[in-house]
Parts: structure tokens; C-alpha cells; sequence
């Protein structure tokens, strides 16, 4: 953890760690273990002569089991919305995080999704799958569906139409390494004909506007605990 206090000097602070060793900390850049599964809770107190200041964070650090927690083959529709956020992790390096939403689905209610615009251009989201064992399994075959627009630019009256990303990787060492075995870019990555304009806010509105992806994953056979991670990088096109 990192103290990036700014404007003034900090007199004092302590950290409070939910569930972590130590759970206390004075130090400016503090190092934490967590040694059980689960999601904790972080709090920052800094003072000085001209009073005291908190920041608190919700569930900000997650601690994933070392074994895996879900048996393959598996499939995941985020019907059950606190079930697939319980057992999926969301990071960006912006704002809107994928998110569960109920505005369009290919063959349920309900889906995944990240909301997309000019605002979010550069920004990464990630979307981290719970451990899976594919023990005596092979071959072992990533399938997922999903919907994207491409628009003529990123904005009303630009010419340059965004290429948003979608990376699809895999690890088989509880994310110390990613391999990746997909990737569309742009007018690659879109699910309808043509370009839509700017303005639009993309919703898929029929199965029609969606496409499915069938992806072997040899590295994946036989793993005791693997990981799938979508990656969208923004170029302030449409929502995925």
C-alpha cells in the first residue's frame, strides 16, 4: 500500500487492514498479508495541525482461494447477480467497471457489461474468472458470447473510428502470468454491419446482434486451477 497524501505534510496516520497482518499500520507504504480467502475492507487516517482526514474503501482488496472453487466443465450466465459477483473480479484503471446489467442478454435476462465512451478512452477493464479445475479434462474449450457496436468516431464530428480491444488471456499460476489466446480490435470486434453514429448508447436489442466465440485452449487440459481474464481497452467507442 502506498500513502499519496498531497497538498500538505502528514503528521501522523495509521492504516487499518480488515483481515490482514499486520492489521495496523503507521508506516507510509505499508506491506500487508492476507492469509484467508475473501474480500477486506481498507481504511487510511491522516492528520496534521490542520485536522484529520479518512478515506475508507469497500471490499477493496480480494483474496482469491488457493485451490480452485469451481469444477469444469462450467458455465456462468450472471443470472444469479450476487453469486457471479461473489465469485468474479472487476479492476479498471478508470471508471465503470464491468458490471452485471439487465438491459440485454443472448438467451436470459441478464449480462455483463462495460459502459464505453469518449470519457473512457485508455482506460483497461478486466474482468477476472474464479479458479476453474479442469483435472482429467482435455481438451478444455473456451466458449463465450458477446455484442459490440463499432461507431464512425468517438464523438459528433470526428472522422476516426475507435478501436476498442478485447483480450482474452489464461493463467494456470494464479495470475502470475497470462497467456493470450484471443483478441479482436475495432470493426474485428463488432457484432452488427456497419458503424452506428457516436451519440448512440449501444444496447443489443435481439440475438441477432450478438456473436459467439469457440476458443481450444491446449495449456488449459488437465490444470488443478486456472484463471480467465477478459481485458477491454477503451478507445472511446460503444459498449461491450
Amino acid at each position: 500500500f502506498r500513502d499519496i497524501s498531497y497538498n500538505t505534510t502528514v503528521s501522523s496516520r495509521t492504516w487499518l487492514f480488515e483481515g490482514g497482518t499486520p492489521a495496523t499500520s503507521t508506516a507510509a507504504n505499508p506491506v500487508v498479508q492476507y492469509g484467508t480467502s475473501g474480500r477486506y475492507d481498507v481504511t487510511l487516517i491522516v492528520s496534521n495541525a490542520n485536522g484529520t482526514d479518512t478515506v475508507w474503501y469497500n471490499d477493496l482488496v480480494m483474496v482469491s482461494s488457493a485451490t480452485a472453487v469451481v469444477k469444469a466443465p462450467h458455465a456462468e450466465s450472471f443470472e444469479n447477480t450476487a453469486l457471479a459477483i461473489e465469485a468474479w473480479y472487476s479492476t479498471a484503471t478508470g471508471p465503470n467497471q464491468w458490471a452485471i446489467s439487465g438491459l440485454a442478454s443472448y438467451g436470459n435476462n441478464k449480462s455483463i457489461r462495460v459502459r464505453n465512451n469518449f470519457g473512457q478512452n485508455g482506460n483497461i477493464h478486466s474482468l477476472i474468472s474464479p479458479a476453474i479445475s479442469t483435472s482429467g479434462l482435455t481438451p478444455v474449450v473456451l466458449g463465450f458470447a458477446y455484442s459490440y457496436a463499432h461507431k464512425s468516431g468517438s464523438f459528433i464530428g470526428d472522422v476516426t473510428a475507435p478501436n476498442d480491444r478485447l483480450t482474452v488471456t489464461v493463467s494456470t499460476d494464479c495470475g502470475n502470468s497470462w497467456t493470450n489466446i484471443w483478441s479482436r480490435t475495432g470493426a474485428q470486434l463488432s457484432t452488427i454491419a456497419g458503424t452506428i453514429n457516436p451519440e448512440i448508447d449501444f444496447v443489443p436489442t435481439g440475438p441477432e446482434m450478438w456473436k459467439t466465440a469457440t476458443v481450444p485452449v491446449a495449456l488449459a487440459s488437465n490444470q488443478p486451477s486456472l484463471r480467465f481474464r477478459f481485458d477491454f481497452q477503451s478507445d472511446g467507442g460503444s459498449n461491450f
